[in-house]
């Protein structure tokens, strides 16, 4: 029973509630407890069968809970990948995921609602589903955001299903097109939004009145719904559908939605839908609503899609399919058309291009017209349907490609519905012309009033079913590719892993680069790609009979739009992350720096991995208690598969630039702690220590953690061998400790994935293979090779023991994976649950608009290929940026000097396309601008120079130098393809093998070239090397000083608040200053990473239209 006793918090949509608010409060009805079905435990049902599914991320809905007071649930509607569909008494409560609060649509109804209210017309309105009201829900899990929605009858899709399986009545369709025009008119033209996702599972049948609501409750009494009980706190019930009755049809789910008219770029619609502009990765805006409208209409008409988009032989979903499809029903694509992407284009159109045999025997002529219109405006453009044919029982098809001649909904309905004839898909036994007449001419009923004759004929139908009965149509976007914007790697791997008795996948410093990068061939792969990578990898170690166990040493956030784009920052990225099942996972130094972010991975993150997250010395003041407790756990014991015995730490370097709320304890005072004491001296049997974490692999006076660590436990348990795994330093490297201890960094930003095999370790337990048959073993001896570095072990074995190790750095790109995978090739390498993940982070991309274009970078700027003063270094380019966008207007007169640390910059910077993505990307901090007026130019002039060579700033906590023994010829760096004259590649065949798509193997591409205590054989690809020049710690830029060349007596001396008190200030007071941090001010408004946007408006927007990624 709905509970309104206040008016929804959207004011615009206020005047909508008064309908539904009831006069006085009732008491909540009781629904019944018995009397129902209960489904076996083992059969899957409703949301249980999407791909990935997760019960916590669903919110354990409950029929009869009240809400808010307010909401009384009565029964089911529906599901999703991201909410459950629940009907109240008067209103529909859409209930998301709780990973799901930032990616859907309240910001939309906020953008609609304005519009809403400006617009005159109710018959317009009505055929867009209104939202009334927003609250959250505290789930066992997270934070649920709920929509509440006007209540409404099944979809179109489900109607479809359940009552007309071969296909609605053409003159219900006709209906049903027109209001969906006009819901579609009204969002390009009035709201100015595309909707994307249109196709009939969000074409709902709205209410007249409350009636059916009545008689559904009464359904729920007299019988309850069959459910599934999973556990004491969660129930799964099946979906009510009710007879349809006459009722609007209403648009909905605008989940995907995007403002304005573009172009936008990105993947959207279901797979089966897509525009062809969306297929080659060309801007796109309102005409793929159209296209969608067309195909809509095939799909009421007949049982089969126009499109399927699946392979013959695996049924898998390909664009190559897609593509094929399009080419078979309407002829090869306008030239025109594909000249906007060469490179895909290059991908589809080759010399030995697949076609699909797919045969269209319900198409027996073809009309396909590519004359393309000019972009006249719509009033003044001109359509000519072509001649008719005499063939009257011929079907026809007429598509037109051509994005330009899609015109929009406001046309008039004659010139607009013989264009959706023509430029989008409609099955009609008709000519063009005659389809154009029959969709336009005279409806003689409404709509709502098909709707009831449709679900009473449905009675009558007798024809054969050409699908399933009451199987609801899958909608699932699976794109077979990594993101659509990536690069393929050029080289395969030099050779296979090494397998032993134990292995390892090591992650570290991700920051956020799930997505992978999409401007840089090495490294292209995603999330979902690994995901797939791993599940091959692991299945791979059940058959060699050995271990196989994923790490990773921390720092998820701060560094790419997919982590930096919500707040807190990491919600949606760490939800993509958790996809990944790791065995051992510890907490970086940018978890925490902000509070907010520290408390989401306390109260979230830490509690999907439990006992595997493990932050041996961080603690967090619960909110709750008041009190010091650790994140995740203290330590981890476990036993692997084939029985090795473990015990791992992880831990953070001495950090201490946390926020108040978290507290660091040091490396030497946790050794010294009891339960530290008591856990390395467990009774229980220990093959292994594994100590890793957010430290740099390579200990030293400045990173002492591992050390300590190693040193305490060899102290207390000497003989059992300890591996290292740590992070930080972002570089590729190995270390040496003993012959029975180990470290293994691997590198940053989804560009490296680190591998260490074991072989030697002694246990009563183990029954795996120690060295397993048919791959290569691990064979060296834990003895530094680097002759520069070489030293004899400071620990001895215990007796017997003989450790063999491997390690290897794999790049990070999809040629590498299928290449170790098995050697998987395209349709076996990608999984259900992997291509699951790339298609969310897609979608996340789409709703945080991460790939919006701000403007076109003129040329390649990198951090450190080329000298700091070249033109092509990023710090000139950020010098200049401060220096024309970083003004306080009411000062922009005064001479100014500001400054800005280097470690705050985080990449280079690509010729192309500069979007909300790399603005994130080169600076993800969100520092703010403060200033000293007035400072003695006398003592400004040095301030430079003080901060680079005094001791002010510990640059090892924010900038990451390399270690010395890697030299700075022999650096890990990241290709710039602008330094490098690249052979251009030939396209790959859509069906050519992931690990043949190489080049010859003697020629070497930029890369990673590492040397380690192993040597310098440890990268798995080959590259050449890349140039690496030192920076200083802080740059310096100046402007408005006197154009006479003299000097000013005094400047406004500008800084980010980061580097404010706790350096400039003392660096000022030591060279005669007298300031403290009180005398700091404000001086711009927007925070410090905002200047390249701004910069990127002002200086970037020469050839922007035709902008291309270098």
């Amino acid at each position: 029973m709905a509970r309104m006793n206040r008016h929804s918090s959207w004011a615009s949509l206020a005047g909508s509630l008064k309908s539904f608010l009831p006069r006085q409060p009732e008491k909540p009805r009781l629904l019944p407890t018995s009397g129902f079905q209960t489904i076996d435990s083992n059969i899957v049902i409703e949301e249980e069968a999407i791909p990935d599914y997760k019960a916590d991320r669903f919110y354990p809905v409950k029929l009869g809970e009240v809400f808010e007071g307010r909401f009384q649930v009565i029964a089911k509607l529906g599901f999703g990948s991201s909410s459950t569909i629940w009907r109240h008494e008067y209103v529909a409560l859409k209930v998301y995921v709780h990973t799901s609060k930032y990616l859907r649509e309240p910001p939309f109804y906020d953008h609609i609602s304005r519009h809403l209210t400006n617009t005159k017309s109710q018959y317009e309105r009505q055929n867009i589903r209104r939202v009334l009201s927003t609250f959250q829900l505290a789930g066992p899990h997270g934070i649920h955001p709920v929509l509440v929605c006007e209540a409404s009858q099944m979809s179109l899709r489900d109607m479809k299903t359940v009552f007309f399986p071969n296909g609605f009545e053409e003159s219900f369709v006709k209906a049903a097109t027109i209001e969906l025009l006009k819901a579609v008119d009204f969002l390009h033209t009035r709201a100015g939004v595309v909707h994307t996702d249109i196709h009939p599972g969000n074409l709902l049948l709205g209410l007249y009145d409350n009636n059916v609501l009545q008689v559904l409750e009464k359904m729920e009494f007299d019988s309850p719904v069959p459910r599934k009980p999973v556990s004491d706190s969660r129930t799964i019930y099946m979906s009510r559908l009710g007879k349809p009755k006459e009722g609007p049809m209403l648009l909905s789910d605008f989940g995907e939605a995007r403002i304005g008219p573009g172009p936008h770029g990105g993947d959207i619609m279901p797979l089966e839908f897509r525009a062809p502009e969306v297929l080659l990765y060309v801007g796109w805006s309102y005409p793929v609503d159209i296209w969608s409208v067309g195909l809509t209409a095939w799909d009421l008409l007949g049982c089969q899609r126009l499109f399927t988009a699946r392979d013959e032989e695996d049924g898998q979903a390909y664009d190559a399919v897609h593509f094929a499809e399009m080419i078979a029903a309407l002829g090869p694509p306008p030239a025109e058309f594909l000249a906007k992407n060469p490179e895909r284009r290059a991908d589809f159109w080759g010399e030995k291009v697949y076609v699909s045999q797919r045969r269209y025997p319900n198409i027996s002529v073809l009309h396909v017209d590519l004359h393309f219109y000019s972009r006249q405006p719509p009033e003044e453009r001109t359509v000519t349907p072509p001649a008719s044919s005499d063939n009257s029982n011929a079907q026809r098809v007429g598509i037109r490609k051509s994005v330009s001649a899609r015109m929009p909904a406001s046309l008039s309905d004659q010139n607009r519905f013989w264009w959706i004839g023509q430029a989008v898909s409609a099955k009609a036994v008709l000519s063009p012309r005659k389809y154009a007449n029959w969709l336009c001419g005279r409806v003689k009923m409404r709509f709502s009033t098909l709707v009831s004759l449709a679900a009473c004929a449905a009675a009558a139908l007798a024809c054969d079913s050409c699908s399933e009965p009451g199987k609801p149509a899958e909608h699932k976007r699976l794109v077979r590719r990594i993101q659509p914007e990536a690069q393929g790697a050029l080289t395969k791997p030099k050779g296979p892993l090494e397998w032993g008795q134990i292995n390892f996948l090591h992650t570290t410093d991700t920051h956020g680069w799930l997505e992978g990068h999409l401007k840089e061939q090495n490294y292209g792969a995603d999330w979902g790609d690994y995901s797939s990578f791993v599940k091959h990898m692991r299945q791979k170690a059940d058959r060699l009979r050995v271990d196989l166990l994923l790490i990773d040493c921390g720092d998820l956030h701060d560094g790419n739009g997919l982590s930096d784009s919500t707040s807190p920052n990491g919600v949606i990225s760490n939800d993509v992350f958790s996809r990944l099942d790791y065995d051992l996972l510890s907490i970086g130094n940018h978890e925490l720096y902000v509070t907010d972010v520290a408390y989401e991975t306390f109260a979230n993150f830490s509690k999907v991995y439990g006992e595997r997250y493990v932050t041996s010395n961080v603690q967090i003041i619960n909110k709750k208690t008041g009190k010091h407790e650790y994140i995740g756990s203290k330590y981890r014991y476990f036993t692997t598969k084939h029985g090795l015995n473990i015990m791992a730490f992880g831990v953070l370097f001495d950090f201490t630039l946390n926020s108040n709320v978290s507290k660091v304890i040091k490396a030497a005072d946790l050794v010294q702690e009891s339960w530290f004491i008591d856990a390395v001296k467990t009774p229980k049997p220990v093959d292994l220590f594994i100590i890793f974490g957010h430290t740099p692999a390579r200990s030293d006076d400045k990173f002492p953690t591992l050390r300590t660590l190693r040193q305490k436990i060899q102290e207390l348990r000497p003989g059992v061998p300890i591996q290292a795994f740590g992070g930080h330093n972002h570089i590729r490297d190995f270390v040496v400790y003993d012959e029975t201890s180990t470290a293994l960094g691997s590198g940053r930003y989804c560009e490296t994935l680190g591998w260490l095999s074991m072989t030697g370790i002694k246990s009563r337990t183990f029954r795996g293979s120690m060295k397993p048959r048919g791959v290569p073993n691990p064979t060296r001896r834990a003895i530094k090779g680097n002759a520069t570095t070489s030293t004899q072990p400071d620990h001895h074995p215990q007796r017997g023991l003989d450790l063999r190790y491997s390690r290897r750095y794999l790049d990070w790109n999809r040629l590498t994976f299928a290449y170790h995978a098995s050697k998987s090739q395209d349709r076996q390498f990608d999984t259900q649950k992997g291509l699951k993940i790339t298609h969310d982070i897609t979608d996340a991309r789409k709703q945080l608009n991460t790939s919006t274009v701000l403007g076109c970078v003129p040329e390649t700027y990198c951090m450190s290929c080329v000298p700091f003063e070249a033109k092509n270094n990023i710090y000139q380019v950020v010098i200049d940026m401060l220096a024309k966008v970083v003004v306080k207007e009411d000062r922009a007169d005064k001479p100014r000097l500001l400054l800005l640390n280097t470690g705050s910059v985080r990449f280079d910077l690509v010729k192309g396309p500069f979007t909300k993505d790399d603005e994130y990307i080169v600076y993800p901090f969100k520092n703010q601008f403060q200033y000293l007026p007035d400072v003695p130019y006398s003592i400004a002039k040095d301030l430079l120079d003080a901060l680079n060579k005094g001791p002010y700033q510990r640059r090892s906590e924010e900038y990451y130098p390399m270690p010395p023994q890697l030299g700075t010829d022999e650096v890990c760096a990241n290709p710039s393809p602008e330094f490098v004259q690249l052979k251009r590649r030939e396209a790959p065949q859509p069906y050519k093998p992931i690990t043949r798509r190489t080049i010859d193997s003697s020629m070497l591409y930029p890369g990673y070239v590492t040397s380690d205590d192993f040597g310098l054989d440890g990268d798995d690809t080959p590259h050449s090397k890349i140039p690496y020049f030192k920076v200083p710690i802080d740059i310096q830029a100046n402007a408005s000083f006197p154009t006479n060349g003299s000097m000013p007596a005094v400047v406004d001396l500008a800084f980010v608040d980061y580097i404010g008190a706790k350096y400039v200030i003392p660096a000022l007071n030591k060279l005669g200053g007298k300031y403290s941090a009180d005398d700091i001010q404000s001086y711009k408004d927007f925070g410090s990473s905002s200047f390249l946007r701004e910069y990127a408006h002002k200086f970037w927007q020469e050839g922007l239209p035709n902008c291309t990624a270098n």
